[in-house]
């Protein structure tokens, strides 16, 4: 669905304003999403391919909404990727160890970070340790 709505805000744009069955059939917030989708979300979903990307690419998403100029835009799309963030815990976020355009000394400053969260996981995790 997403794919075809820059397509169809532009036919809409071509067809006569008098048109009110077209009107009414046009989502509100169209022009909008497609600004989102433009902007944002592509990049994303290409993106998302590899695991070891998805901390970071999830972070540098995060950063690029939150400086969004339009409130709405902003909004549903920081409040929707909230929606997905469930996923990164101190398990997980040790993939970015693997992501090839992550700097050295980020690395190491996730590895020292993750020596120094308290180990209050899942108790079948409670007993390892980073080394």
């Amino acid at each position: 669905m997403w794919i075809f709505a820059p397509q169809f805000a532009e036919y809409q744009k071509q067809r006569p304003s008098s048109s009110r069955a077209v009107k009414a059939a046009v989502p509100p917030k169209l022009d909008e999403f497609c600004i989102f989708i433009v902007r944002y979300y592509i990049r994303a979903w290409f993106s998302a391919a590899c695991s070891a990307n998805a901390p970071r690419n999830d972070l540098d998403l995060y950063k690029a909404l939150a400086k969004e100029t339009n409130k709405a835009i902003r909004e549903s799309g920081l409040k929707a990727l909230g929606r997905h963030m469930w996923y990164l815990s101190e398990v997980t976020v040790g993939l970015a160890l693997f992501d090839d355009e992550m700097p050295l000394e980020e690395k190491r400053n996730v590895v020292a970070n993750l020596r120094s969260i308290q180990r209050n996981l899942h108790p079948r995790f409670a007993s390892r340790r980073l080394t």
